[in-house]
């Protein structure tokens, strides 16, 4: 009998067992539906308390509540889908009044709005204006700003070509998916090989281009180019 009184209390921590359960439909918030990992693992993990209900309480009716709370939202609702990394991705709205309250979250930091060039080589002359501190409200190609951008665009295209071979074989980048993307009118090669030499050759292509001038859609920065910038900034000690 004390073996069994033991057990019995271990299970619970507090000033004195409670009698019976309380039921989670009449908990504040249990009308929503589970999380992910809740509903992964409802089938394999108890509830807190569970195992001082009776032996009366039979799996079917466990499995009959897991089903109420897990359906309690509005019948219209439709869990969104999710992604193997246990998220899902929604779209975006700008929170009212963000225009205004941009400039006065840049006081802090010492910066100002610059407007720049829209010519599809923003991104350089973003990162240009943001590492040198620029106060003027719209950036203008002047012949020193080019200059100085131009500098920032090889070191970054210069960091892209270094990275490639390491960057194919890792398979962070797929070169034939990045050809197809870029040159959507011309059949890619199939071979990873060939691919990652012509990928090679269009970065070197891009790194002597003046940022000043205008390019396609297609060649705007993605990821790799995003992922030298911060490259870059890393090994210039900028924050």
């Amino acid at each position: 009998m004390l073996s069994v009184a033991h057990t019995d209390l271990s299970s619970y921590v507090g000033s004195s067992q409670p009698s019976c359960t309380q039921s989670l439909a009449s908990i504040t918030g249990s009308e929503f539906p589970f999380s992910l990992d809740s509903e992964l693992n409802q089938a394999s993990t108890p509830v807190a308390g569970e195992e001082s209900k009776s032996s009366t309480h039979t799996e079917g009716d466990n499995s009959r509540e897991t089903g109420v709370l897990l359906n309690s939202g509005p019948a219209h609702a439709q869990t969104p889908s999710l992604s193997q990394d246990g998220f899902s991705i929604e779209g975006t709205k700008p929170a009212p009044g963000m225009p205004q309250q941009l400039p006065t979250f840049l006081v802090p930091f010492s910066g100002s709005l610059t407007k720049i060039p829209a010519n599809g080589q923003c991104a350089y002359a973003a990162l240009y204006a943001s590492t040198n501190a620029s106060v003027e409200p719209r950036l203008q190609f002047t012949s020193e700003v080019v200059k100085d951008a131009n500098m920032i665009k090889r070191s970054v295209h210069t960091l892209m070509m270094i990275n490639l071979a390491n960057d194919v074989e890792c398979k962070v980048v797929d070169p034939c998916r990045e050809l197809k993307r870029l040159y959507p009118s011309q059949p890619a090669p199939l071979d990873v090989a060939v691919a990652t030499a012509a990928l090679y050759t269009h970065y070197e292509q891009e790194r002597n281009r003046s940022v000043n001038a205008h390019i396609p859609s297609e060649f705007w920065a993605g990821p790799e180019v995003l992922r030298a910038m911060a490259q870059y900034l890393r090994e210039r000690g900028h924050k």
